[in-house]
């Protein structure tokens, strides 16, 4: 659910609205609001959400919330290529309030409402990727809505990115990092420290701050020697980007450069040392892919192919937003963008082993059909013909 407002204050900003026509995506702008407004407070409210007094009431907003998201997924296949984000959150976003809306019907109501809230975490994800200044009038009375007084403060930031409320999130992650009643594991294993860097590094790309930030951080007593460990890489990296300002331009020989310090610092597949840097060459790789999309400014087909590849990179071993994975979109997109290019073979590799991991799977044949079918399109594309599924 909340992924809709993502959606929508995405669409709403001038990169967006320029790809898709107004007529086709207003309704859809005032269907969604108009569902939110209704559904953001319930749905944080346990007892309220499954209120017999309201249930008819939410059933049909789901149901609205539902349609209005199909109308938004087609918009977004018509406005924007294979590859886009807009076309792979709107399918995400169609899933969770589809299984909502199952669970809702079923009387399921908590299963339901873990479906609408979680949905946050894909909003989180597509509003901290990028640089961003823009705040939304309309989307700060629906934080007030909510009552912020009613969640922690881990979830109070979160709603502040969702809603693009990006200097009140960063307030309230630094006064946990500073909060004496608040352990440094519970910090981390809150996730505090990496949504805080996503958004400051990756989002605002405010790093003398941020460095700050963690060095008062990781002076505090009760500080573990692994966390430590982290915090001196993040705090380095930070002194680094510091020192070499254009590490942060927006190019893709800025981004290898990026990744290849990311490289230097992890010693293993998932190790978060390099993460500062990987979210710096993030940030840098959306700004890229979407700038000028459609238009003679947009990247060859041989650099989007790259850019994708590395995205994917990027999102397999730094990214640990549970709810949503966009790793295999990306390699997926980097295939399709240039099937018979330096990248496409590897990320055909990455984007199997990924979905065998993910479904737990022993090999390619015992996937679900659509995967294994979109794996053998991808096949076809960099191979040829269809390679043997073990």
């Amino acid at each position: 659910m909340a992924l809709a407002l993502s959606m929508l204050l995405s669409l709403a900003s001038p990169a967006w609205g320029e790809e898709l026509p107004r007529a086709k995506w207003s309704p859809v702008m005032q269907e969604i609001f108009s569902t939110m407004a209704y559904l953001l407070p319930r749905s944080l409210d346990e007892e309220r959400f499954s209120n017999e007094s309201e249930r008819a009431e939410i059933a049909k907003q789901i149901t609205a919330l539902a349609n209005a998201v199909a109308q938004l997924e087609q918009s977004g296949h018509e406005g924007r290529d294979r590859g886009s984000s807009l076309v792979y959150l709107s399918q995400s976003l169609g899933r969770d309030v589809e299984q909502a809306r199952m669970r809702f019907d079923a009387g399921l109501y908590e299963e339901a409402r873990y479906f609408v809230v979680g949905s946050l975490h894909n909003c989180f994800a597509c509003h901290a990727r990028r640089p961003s200044q823009n705040r939304f009038p309309l989307a700060e009375q629906l934080t007030d809505e909510v009552g912020l007084d009613e969640l922690d403060p881990q979830e109070t930031a979160v709603l502040y990115v969702v809603t693009r409320r990006f200097r009140e999130a960063i307030d309230t992650w630094q006064a946990m990092l500073r909060d004496p009643k608040i352990e440094p594991r519970e910090v981390d294993e809150a996730g505090v420290l990496t949504d805080y860097l996503a958004v400051a590094v990756r989002g605002l790309q405010e790093i003398a701050p941020t460095r700050k930030a963690l060095e008062g951080f990781a002076r505090r007593e009760g500080v573990s020697p692994y966390l430590r460990s982290h915090l001196d890489a993040w705090v380095g990296a930070l002194a680094d980007i510091e020192k070499h300002p254009k590490l942060l331009e927006v190019k893709l020989e800025q981004v290898r450069a990026l990744i290849e310090r990311a490289d230097k610092a992890s010693d293993a597949p998932r190790d978060r040392h390099g993460l500062v840097y990987d979210l710096a060459a993030s940030s840098s790789l959306h700004q890229l892919i979407d700038r000028g999309a459609g238009t003679q400014e947009a990247l060859s087909p041989r650099d989007q192919s790259e850019a994708y590849f590395l995205l994917g990179r990027i999102e397999a071993r730094s990214m640990t937003q549970f709810w949503i994975d966009e790793s295999a979109h990306h390699l997926e997109a980097s295939v399709r963008a240039m099937p018979k290019g330096a990248h496409a073979a590897r990320a055909l590799a990455m984007f199997e082993e990924n979905m065998i991991s993910d479904y737990g799977a022993r090999e390619v044949g015992d996937l679900p059909t659509d995967v294994w079918v979109r794996i053998q399109t991808l096949r076809e594309l960099v191979h040829g013909q269809p390679a043997a599924t073990n």
